[in-house]
């Protein structure tokens, strides 16, 4: 994808890097100059380390886009146990950045081990890395850091502005999308515009790349190539075939003369056996033996009527039989249901009277109590008497009701108890009808076989009888009809076969000359397809070879614009394929005729600077510019933006910083 980059929005410089626990970097600070800012050291003292900083502060990432895992750690390591880092360390990294609008932003990026305890246990246990964010000392979220960075620093332009040796480690495809960028499209009329001979690839390229048309055309070329391969073997293999025949309308009209003759005896013999076949002696007999079949068919007939008869009423009995056992099933389910309803209704009343029993002896042996039940007194000798007649009455009446209604419950059990004798003796009435079914339909059954045994066998009667020896007669007659209809068939079929064979002949000569005359419309087919495959192959050719011009004049553009834009340096962005005959995209970067991988260190930074350099300028982009190894060059390493330059010295075993006359 393009860069997505506004020019002039995102310039910056770098005023300070403080830094806490960094890798080999315990507690350092620098300030930088707006302009250049050069810092010396021995190898190993850090500077590196300070770029790295830089480059995790603001991305997680060191200054090789590396992210913390495996061999490589953020922590310091501890100096008494080798290849281990420090433990319960902070990493702290600030950074204070100035924006073109003037804009002063402190970012902070901080970073130390997480342990948990788990349950159980009292070991605590390292369970990651916690990093926490801020800017301009506000605390924030991590997503809102990142989009931060997105927004105001832009993490890809920032990378391949500020550090020389960036660019030449993407993807040759990645380098290459950014160089085309850089370089501005060229469209299909900017190459048709350098030469007029590629005008007829104008309204093929509106609708198609080149890469596209080429694919398309090489696809159709290889199958046309098929087809013609195809067609040159068909075209042998129908010669081969083609049988030579002198004068073949001549010699096709006296074959179909020939055949009309020939065909004369066949069709006599042809019809000589259709006649015997057609013969009206067996034909009669086998009327005479249909007619005796169907008197037999009669007779059976009349047999099997007479045996349904004598069924009949034994049928019926059976029928009987089986729907009083279906009524007598439906119904005995209605009585066996009241019976159990009764026998429920002779409990209760019988329980009710039981009752009724125990209340009438518990009133009969209550007894007058002489003591007043408000006063607790006697009662006094005016009040016994009248107190004592109301207990007996009240006592009496009570007896009276319990005793009329035992009576009436008694009444009512002696009825039910009927209903249900009566219920119980359908029941087992119904019952029985349906246990005596199966032996009684047995009996009928074995008197119904009974009867048709008795009828009198079909072989007995006198019409049968005469009807089948007939029929026997008959059918006799018609074997030995049949044998001297064979013998003459026989001949029929040999006076056939020697009439055929003349035909046979003359057919098998006419087969061969249509077959010579199909195989020549086909070989003028097939040349017909072969030419046309030809001229199609031909326009193919041409539109290829019209595309390969069209790759070399856009292969000549591209590399002329990016000359343009980096003077100072070649890129070789296409490959001539011989096998295809077609140019593919590539991007190797060469200076001076060398590729990039075979310069010396110097060599490769000054390149990354004017790298740098163009694509700020395109852009109008000003970033810091970190260059390494800075010692390796011996050109002037200025840039368009502030430059910070990381050199060698062995006598400075501690960092040196030196900055420009510039003033903040």
């Amino acid at each position: 994808m393009p860069l997505d980059w506004r020019k002039g929005a995102f310039g910056m410089i770098i005023r300070e890097l403080i830094i806490n626990n960094f890798k080999s970097i315990g507690r350092s600070g620098v300030e930088f100059s707006p302009g250049v800012t050069t810092i010396y050291g021995a190898n190993g003292s850090g500077k590196t380390t300070r770029f790295d900083a830089f480059c995790w502060c603001l991305f997680g990432k060191d200054s090789q886009d590396r992210t913390q895992g495996g061999n490589l750690s953020f922590y310091p390591f501890d100096p008494e146990k080798q290849g281990e880092i420090l433990h319960n360390v902070v990493v702290d990294v600030e950074v204070i950045l100035q924006f073109e609008s003037g804009n002063i932003v402190r970012l902070r990026r901080v970073m130390q081990e997480k342990y948990t305890t788990p349950k159980g246990t009292e070991t605590p246990r390292f369970t990651g890395n916690e990093t926490t964010f801020y800017i301009d000392d506000l605390a924030v979220q991590a997503k809102q850091y990142e989009a931060w960075i997105k927004t105001n620093i832009q993490p890809e332009m920032f990378k391949l502005t500020s550090n020389p040796k960036y660019f030449p480690t993407l993807d040759w495809r990645k380098q290459r999308e950014i160089l085309m960028e850089l370089a501005g499209d060229i469209s299909a009329d900017d190459v048709i515009a350098t030469n007029e001979s590629l005008a007829p690839l104008k309204d093929e390229l509106a609708k198609r790349t080149a890469a596209e048309l080429k694919k398309l055309w090489q696809q159709q070329q290889k199958a046309n190539t098929k087809d013609l391969e195809k067609t040159v073997v068909l075209i042998n293999e129908n010669r081969k075939n083609l049988a030579s025949v002198d004068n073949a309308d001549a010699v096709k009209a006296e074959l179909e003369a020939q055949r009309i003759l020939a065909m004369k005896p066949l069709d006599a013999a042809r019809q000589e056996k259709a006649d015997i076949l057609s013969g009206t002696a067996v034909d009669k007999k086998k009327a005479q033996a249909e007619a005796l079949e169907a008197r037999l068919e009669v007779i059976r007939m009349e047999r099997r009527a007479k045996i349904a008869e004598v069924k009949k009423p034994f049928d019926e009995a059976i029928a009987k039989l089986e729907s009083e056992a279906a009524t007598a099933a439906t119904t005995i389910k209605g009585f066996r249901q009241q019976v159990i309803i009764c026998d429920n209704k002779i409990r209760e009343m019988q329980e009710k009277l039981e009752a009724l029993q125990g209340s009438w002896e518990s009133v009969d042996a209550e007894v007058f109590d002489e003591v007043c039940p408000c006063c607790h007194r006697p009662y006094e000798p005016e009040q016994l008497e009248r107190q004592l007649a109301e207990f007996n009455q009240r006592k009496a009446e009570r007896l009276d009701e319990i005793d009329k209604e035992g009576e009436k419950t008694a009444k009512m059990l002696a009825a039910e108890e009927v209903i249900r004798d009566e219920a119980m003796k359908e029941v087992q009435r119904l019952s029985s009808i349906e246990l005596d079914m199966p032996a009684k339909r047995s009996e009928v059954m074995r008197k119904r076989e009974e009867a048709v045994q008795a009828l009198p066998p079909m072989e007995n009667r006198q019409d049968w009888f005469e009807a089948s020896e007939d029929l026997k007669c008959v059918n006799r007659e018609i074997d030995e009809l049949q044998i001297d209809v064979k013998l003459k068939l026989q001949d029929a079929e040999k006076a056939i076969e020697r009439a055929e064979k003349p035909v046979r002949d003359i057919d098998a000569r006419l087969a061969e000359i249509k077959a010579a005359e199909a195989n020549r419309a086909r070989i003028t087919e097939l040349e017909t397809a072969q030419q046309n495959l030809r001229v199609v192959n031909d326009e193919l050719a041409l539109k290829l070879n019209l595309l390969k011009k069209f790759e070399e004049a856009k292969a000549v553009i591209t590399t002329q614009r990016v000359k343009a834009i980096l003077p100072g340096m070649d890129f070789k962005l296409f490959i001539y394929n011989s096998t295809n005959e077609g140019y593919s995209e590539t991007c190797e970067l060469v200076k001076d005729g060398t590729p990039y991988a075979n310069l010396s260190t110097g060599e490769k930074i000054a390149v990354g600077c004017e790298l740098i350099t163009a694509i700020s300028q395109h852009y109008g982009v000003s970033n810091p510019v970190w260059i390494d190894n800075a010692e390796a060059s011996t050109k002037d390493l200025m840039t368009s933006g502030q430059t910070i330059l990381l050199k060698v010295s062995a006598v400075d075993t501690e960092l040196r910083v030196e900055r420009d006359g510039e003033e903040w």
